[in-house]
Formats: structure tokens, sequence, C-alpha cells
């Protein structure tokens, strides 16, 4: 489970670098995320058809009733996927790179506390060293994206419905994000499973269908108003995303269902995790600086996970 555990947090950091390239090589980003979902589909199809990822007969799956939940959270999910892809573009444009990353990075916060608070269902109980943890979890992902120049103050906008939606929009990337963790987690509860692990990959190709489907409407739309296109740069730079987007969600349901859906320990130790490492390769690859504050925010990440998760270490 360690190493299914890893792989997971490669496969997010390798998601953040392909956008942070798309940055540096001007790659349209919502047609490179069509490609990306097209992407998964044939990703997990493929390693289904090869074996390499265990999966009871398709058409069986999708025609049984007790997978008729699953397929409804998975179309649902799916067009969730585009419609927060879009409200996270909306909050940078409206509130800047930082505010937006650090809204969706913070979200682990609300499927920590539904473990905790609503489910209570025999996971990971926080102590006071945990919370703790928690706290600096939060704090370290604050100091880490940190970036002055990418804030945009809301202030500053003439507009009086764009000051209110630089405001907003940030909260409401935070609850979105937190609900799709949320909802992952749910399908993987022991005493719930939605989703079987043996079903993870169909639900996982169902999910990025739909997301894929929808934003073909959406592309479809915008194209014939010649408002976007399809370009080399945004085929090339899907294909690159789409590998590693489909194991981060099949790894999360596999690693969720390894650690029993106990998303108390598993997503704040996973988000330090990709935010320390994706940090790390920002400096080497893209000669990003890192400030005394982001600095700091590495160390207190470290000092975090080992709070969360210290009576796992010593057991």
């Amino acid at each position: 489970m360690v190493i299914l555990f890893i792989l997971w947090i490669l496969a997010n950091v390798a998601i953040f670098i392909n956008f942070r390239a798309f940055a540096s090589y001007g790659v349209p980003t919502f047609p490179a995320i069509i490609v990306n979902y097209m992407v998964c589909v044939l990703t997990g199809s493929l390693f289904i058809a090869m074996g390499w990822i265990e999966s009871p007969p398709v058409l069986e799956t999708l025609t049984n009733t007790e997978f008729s939940t699953a397929l409804y959270i998975a179309m649902g999910m799916g067009a969730f996927f585009i419609g927060s892809f879009y409200i996270m573009g909306l909050t940078t444009q409206l509130s800047g790179v930082a505010v937006s990353t650090l809204s969706a990075r913070i979200s682990f916060v609300i499927p920590v506390l539904i473990n905790l608070w609503i489910w209570k269902s025999g996971g990971k109980e926080y102590d006071f060293i945990n919370y703790i943890g928690l706290f600096l979890a939060i704090m370290a992902v604050g100091l880490v994206s940190y970036k002055p120049s990418q804030t945009i103050d809301a202030t500053e906008y003439k507009d009086e419905k764009k000051k209110y939606l630089a405001i907003l929009l940030p909260i409401l990337v935070f609850l979105v994000s937190g609900i799709i963790d949320t909802t992952f987690n749910y399908t993987v509860r022991e005493d719930v499973q939605i989703v079987l692990p043996n079903q993870q990959g169909i639900f996982s190709i169902l999910l990025f269908g739909i997301a894929g489907l929808t934003g073909i409407i959406i592309f479809t739309i915008q194209f014939l108003r010649k408002k976007m296109t399809m370009t080399k740069k945004s085929v090339i730079g899907g294909i690159c995303l789409g590998i590693p987007n489909f194991f981060s969600i099949f790894l999360l349901l596999k690693v969720l269902s390894g650690f029993k859906g106990d998303g108390a320990l598993v997503f704040p130790v996973f988000n330090i995790s990709v935010i320390l490492i994706a940090a790390i390769a920002s400096y080497f690859l893209f000669k990003e600086k890192l400030s005394l504050i982001n600095k700091i925010g590495l160390g207190v990440a470290i000092f975090a996970i080992l709070l969360i998760s210290y009576q796992e270490i010593i057991a």
C-alpha cells in the first residue's frame, strides 16, 4: 500500500508539472483538458483490456443494478470536474494564481473533518497532537503557495460585481474541491462500498468519459462561435496530462480502499507530500525561486506530516 501511496503522490506531482509546463509553453488549457480526459479513458481501457487492472466484465458491471449508484455518482462527478475547472479558471483571473491554488489545496480539511466528526467510521481518531499537525498543514499550504506578485487585491476592482466575485469564488473553489474529495472518500468507505475494489478502474473510466463528453459539448459550442480551437500544443499537452491524471483518480480510490476509507489520515499526508515534492520539482525544473516564506512552509509541512501520522510511524 505504501508503494501505491507513493505512486499516487507522483501522479499528482506529474499533473502539477504538466500544468506548469502549459504556462511555460503557451498550451491552451481547456482544449488540452478535453484531450486529457479522452486519454484517461483510453489509458484505463487499455490497462483493463491487458489485465493490468483487475476488473469484472465491463458490460456486466454497467448493467448490474448494484452498480447503478456508482454509475450515477460517476456521471455527476464527471460533469462536476468540468465545472470545477471553469471555476478555478475564473478564480485565477479575478483573484490570482496564489489564491486559487491555496483555496483548492486547503480543501482537504473538508473530508478530514467529515471523517472525524460526522462519519466516525472506525478510522483514525485525532488527538491533540494530530490537530496541531492539521493546523500546521493548513499553515504550510499557505506559506508554500505564497506568491505576493500573483495575488490580486479585490479592492482594485471598480466593478462591484467583480469585487464580490473575487471574494466569493475562492470560497467556492474550496467547497467544490472538498466535495469532490469527500465524494471519492464516501464511495470506498468499508461500511458503504458503493465502488468495490475491482470496480474502481471502470468507475474511473466512466468519470473521465462523462467529463470528456461534457467538455466536448462546451468546446464544440465555443468552436462554432470561433472562440476556441484545437491546436497541436493542446493535443500533445492533453496526452502528457492524461496518463498521470487517470492514475491520480484510480490510485486515489485504491489508496483510500487500502486505508479502509480513512480520509482523516490519507488526505492531509497526501496533500502536504504533493506540495512538498511539487515545490522542489518546480525549483529544479522551472527554476522557480523559493522565498524564505516558502522554505519555512516546506519545513512546517514536514513537521505537520510527522504530527498527523506519528501514531502510524511509531506503531
